[in-house]
């Protein structure tokens, strides 16, 4: 039997290697970005192959003594972020074996090799010290941080940093495969990803993909008048600009020919074309909390933070509740951030408890359609939901955007659910998490703390600021003797 001393520095396994020493996962010479969990996970594999590991084994690998965390959920999230990178399945396994109640067990043949700066099989000079891989024809790679997950084409990541002005926009662009997600379908030889950034004027607050995949809307400051906005980016594109006449914005969503974005400002729902023009007010929405639009011209709406959800045409007229929903008050309950399904009848929304821990399980996306008043829990979350083609429920839960498999012919879930993204910015106040995702399988999302920079101050009677008490800080949660309000 191998021990850990007996492991030679780099081990070879089907199309991989693993740098042990490094803690660095090749496949075919280019590096395969993996966290330390799952990393751990694979050495431990690879140093006893053919033989079950245990999942105590793995605890005190994993977890020193005294530790004290969910060590089934995040021993099943490393072995799927494992899984992921290996382009694996569970149900198909080529190189790990699940072992019911027990453990895991790696079935792959594994065999120590030289351990050389260049391969000469593919060309590639590796610099384990700058994680760098440099090609043959001189172009270089950058092996980024954390487990890179392969979602459907192309994947974008918006990425926050409060100690800049600017936001980059980190995407990464796979090619379209006709079976879908390349991880989720174990394409043998996936598409290499093609990464590229772009550059956003200021901090978002909201965010919304269209439909094709080549527009994001997002609300962010004006550059001096102060106050949010609307801006558009063309993906690809240099530099977003801002929609005139949309001050005030909040919560966005696309028109189904990603020809118009509708938004919420002034209690009012409205609308406006993408490239800027006049704005129209399609009806009135005091405290909007997110809205979807059919191609049947139908948008459904969160027009306050009640239970209730609205109907109404985008050309505008009359509002009404859709069936199976009323309108409620002196309630910590909230529907909001309904989303449509690709039938255009079906849709999603999430009903939140104010009144309870927002990481409990006293909220949840509902299933919900027009014509029908029934209504249905998938999932629990405090947050909004995406889906995305071929078939993937998106959510966020426990600071982290998870995806499950869910068809939306027979609206059922299946399988298990698995981490997408870690660190995703979560509002909440309004229990809100910023991402988006296309038809065409585009994913954006930002990541960040979730929380705000606040600052007491003092207004005059006529609303003039007079002075200001501190510094800024972080605002966590208001203390008072009254009932949880909603946002």
């Amino acid at each position: 039997m191998q021990t850990p001393s007996d492991v030679r520095r780099l081990l070879a396994f089907g199309v991989f290697e693993a740098n042990i020493a490094t803690r660095q996962l090749f496949r075919r010479g280019e590096v395969v970005h993996l966290q330390d969990h799952p990393f751990r996970v694979l050495t431990m594999l690879l140093e006893r192959p053919g033989e079950l590991i245990t999942r105590e084994e793995l605890r005190h690998r994993l977890w020193p003594e005294h530790t004290f965390v969910d060590f089934d959920e995040g021993l099943n999230t490393a072995v799927k972020k494992l899984r992921c990178a290996l382009d694996d399945s569970a149900d198909d396994p080529r190189f790990i074996e699940t072992v019911p109640r027990h453990g895991y067990r790696f079935i792959a043949a594994v065999h120590p090799v030289e351990d050389s700066s260049v391969d000469p099989a593919d060309g590639h000079t590796r610099s384990s010290s700058s994680g760098r891989l440099q090609t043959s024809d001189g172009h270089d790679q950058l092996a980024r941080s954390g487990a890179l997950v392969e979602l459907p084409p192309p994947v974008l990541r918006l990425r926050s940093s409060r100690r800049r002005t600017a936001l980059t926009v980190a995407v990464v662009c796979v090619l379209i495969a006709a079976v879908g997600l390349v991880y989720l379908h174990r394409i043998r030889q996936p598409e290499r990803p093609m990464h590229f950034s772009i550059t956003l004027p200021s901090q978002t607050r909201d965010l919304a993909l269209s439909g094709d995949g080549r527009m994001l809307a997002f609300i962010a400051p004006l550059p001096q008048d102060g106050g949010n906005a609307l801006w558009v980016d063309e993906v690809g594109a240099p530099g977003a600009h801002v929609l005139d006449h949309t001050e005030g914005a909040s919560f966005p969503f696309w028109s189904p020919d990603n020809k118009s974005i509708a938004f919420f400002a002034d209690g009012k729902l409205k609308r406006i074309n993408a490239g800027g023009g006049p704005v129209q007010i399609i009806c009135d929405a005091p405290i909007g909390r997110g809205g979807t639009w059919n191609k049947n011209g139908v948008i459904v709406f969160a027009r306050d933070s009640g239970v209730s959800i609205s109907r109404v045409s985008a050309a505008g007229g009359p509002v009404t509740l859709v069936d199976g929903f009323d309108q409620k008050i002196a309630t910590t309950m909230s529907s909001r951030w309904p989303l449509f399904l690709p039938d255009g009848n079906h849709f999603l929304y999430t009903s939140v408890d104010f009144g309870t821990d927002l990481q409990s399980d006293a909220s949840a996306i509902y299933l919900a359609a027009l014509d029908s008043k029934r209504r249905r829990p998938l999932v629990s979350s405090s947050s909004n939901a995406a889906y995305v083609p071929p078939g993937y429920l998106l959510f966020f839960r426990n600071k982290t955007l998870m995806a499950q498999r869910f068809d939306a012919d027979t609206l059922r879930l299946a399988g298990d659910a698995f981490a997408v993204a870690n660190d995703v910015e979560y509002l909440s106040s309004v229990a809100r998490a910023l991402f988006s995702s296309s038809r065409t399988g585009s994913l954006v999302y930002q990541t960040g703390a979730g929380t705000t920079f606040s600052q007491l101050a003092w207004f005059d009677r006529d609303g003039r600021q007079l002075s200001t008490l501190g510094t800024p800080a972080r605002l966590a949660k208001a203390l008072s003797g009254r009932t949880p309000g909603r946002g």
